[in-house]
């Protein structure tokens, strides 16, 4: 018989109260019944005793029992938003350094490279009656105009994030079933939801946040961003302030100015920026300048960590004028692929006296292949749209204009060239020669369409970063571009024992009008 002084009852699961780390508020503590919050905000606490990083061995056991404490909670109804549910709070989170478990991935497969972040949502009839979800919400940014490499090359990773044991929980990744974009008149960007292909089960890290009933206006007591820390490689809450629910435009906030076009960044920060791309430069100024001297522009990309290289090469549209003005660039589909519009700048090369700019690209529309063998080869135009228009004055000699919608180029070529930017930033110009489709194909096999593209063998590997880059062609008094470059490139000896380069250029005039 045991002693009744020394008799305690043994603990069920469903008593023990899941904690997320040992020294959070909560943890090893009774759960409370709810209280009403207070009407007035409570200062913020200042933690200094942070816990210790965990260990990779540490972390996983952690992690195990934690999904075991909360599995009795697996089949129950899940409230949207609310902590309590699992004897927590939302300081729990804050001093774990834990992101709210609303907080999703979307992440590069292989890679396993961070693209973006998303929220946990339900469906509306839903809320507060369900323990799982296929749906995230998240914005149009993140997708841009590459739909089908979100889809297929990503994946959406929900729950306790850690760098070192990331690779290890497949549990948590989720395949993309279907994009849907919400857009309207007022928004931009657009609320933007994936549907998964099999559900995130709820648990104490897996949780769906609200979505506030239409036209309800709602005072918050606290408001958070969520973000990604990159000085500590992980997903994070920022405090912020809900001044008033008034879109953030110019006209509710004269001081936010127009929009700029250019790089907002100082001319300083600027030519840093340039060095290191065009580290051969030996004169260098950054500039807000409103002019370019050039047709013809180096994509720049920004990664998520403010690393830039330069990608490609990009074409402004024009169809008249020696002083052009426009919002529009063209390139070759392989250019712009995984990447989205807001993450990618255009650099017009140097100007007289070194000084230059890099505007910022809005979107990315990417055409369709004109049929099912370009589909294949995965070969289209894509269009760069900035945020304004920008003037360019190029020399009279290298000024080209765009070639028109279903223009015949038959006829005499007098002279083709392709224009780019070399390693200094500077424009350049070579010569080409445009030879028999026969050429490519016996190269390039499956890859070449005679019908849709050009077949060029170039002499000179002087400009840089090329793909995307115009072919150039002399019709009489008209200098036309009639193609954007190709990946796809072989190097042969000449009969005069010389080195050229076959290169494939898709034709540019099959595709609809640009402006």
């Amino acid at each position: 018989m045991q002693d009744s002084n020394n008799y305690k009852p043994k603990q069920t699961i469903s008593d023990r109260k899941p904690s997320l780390i040992n020294n959070s508020p909560s943890a090893d503590k009774t759960p409370q019944p709810p209280t009403k919050p207070s009407p007035e905000r409570t200062p913020p606490v200042i933690r200094t005793d942070y816990p210790k990083t965990e260990s990779e061995d540490s972390f996983l056991n952690v992690h195990r029992k934690q999904e075991e404490n909360c599995h009795g909670t697996l089949g129950n109804r899940i409230s949207c938003g609310d902590f309590s549910q699992y004897g927590i709070t939302a300081d729990d989170y804050f001093y774990a350094r834990e992101a709210f478990p609303w907080s999703a991935l979307i992440v590069k497969k292989g890679s396993n490279s961070l693209h973006c972040l998303a929220t946990i949502i339900q469906y509306g009839n839903q809320q507060k009656y369900s323990n799982n979800t296929d749906i995230v919400a998240t914005s149009s940014t993140c997708i841009g105009y590459n739909s089908y490499e979100i889809k297929h090359e990503h994946f959406v990773y929900s729950g306790r994030y850690d760098k070192n044991t990331f690779h290890k929980i497949n549990d948590n990744r989720q395949d993309i079933q279907e994009i849907i974009m919400f857009s309207d008149s007022m928004s931009n960007p657009y609320l933007t939801v994936l549907r998964l292909k099999n559900p995130i089960i709820f648990n104490l890290h897996s949780q769906p946040a609200c979505l506030l009933p239409t036209n309800q206006v709602y005072q918050p007591e606290r408001c958070f961003l969520n973000g990604f820390d990159l000085q500590q490689v992980r997903v994070a809450e920022f405090a912020a302030v809900l001044t008033a629910e008034k879109p953030c435009t110019k006209n509710h906030y004269p001081e936010l100015g127009d929009s700029p076009n250019y790089f907002a960044e100082s001319d300083d920060v600027i030519a840093s920026i340039l060095k290191k791309l065009y580290p051969t430069v030996y004169w260098l100024q950054g500039s807000k300048q409103s002019k370019a001297n050039t047709q013809v522009f180096h994509l720049i990309y920004d990664d998520i960590n403010r690393n830039f290289s330069v990608v490609c090469t990009a074409t402004a549209v024009s169809y008249y004028g020696q002083q052009i003005t426009t919002d529009t660039l063209i390139t070759s589909s392989p250019c712009t692929r995984g990447r989205v519009g807001e993450d990618i700048y255009v650099f017009p090369g140097f100007s007289r006296g070194g000084s230059s700019q890099m505007y910022r690209v809005k979107d990315i529309i990417l055409y369709q292949p004109i049929d099912d063998h370009m589909k294949q080869i995965k070969a289209s135009l894509a269009l760069l749209k900035l945020f304004n228009p920008i003037t360019i004055e190029p020399p009279a000699k290298s000024l080209f204009h765009t070639i028109q919608y279903r223009r015949n180029i038959g006829g005499r070529i007098e002279m083709c060239y392709v224009y780019g930017l070399n390693r200094r930033g500077a424009f350049d110009e070579t010569p080409v020669k445009i030879v028999t489709p026969e050429a490519c194909e016996s190269v390039f096999s499956g890859k070449f369409d005679r019908n849709h593209m050009i077949c060029v063998s170039n002499p000179s590997t002087m400009l840089y970063k090329s793909i995307g880059a115009p072919l150039i062609c002399d019709f009489g008094n008209e200098r036309l571009q009639i193609g954007a470059k190709l990946k796809s490139t072989h190097k042969y000896i000449t009969s005069d024992e010389k080195e050229e380069t076959l290169e494939m250029y898709i034709s540019v005039n099959e595709y609809p009008q640009f402006e």
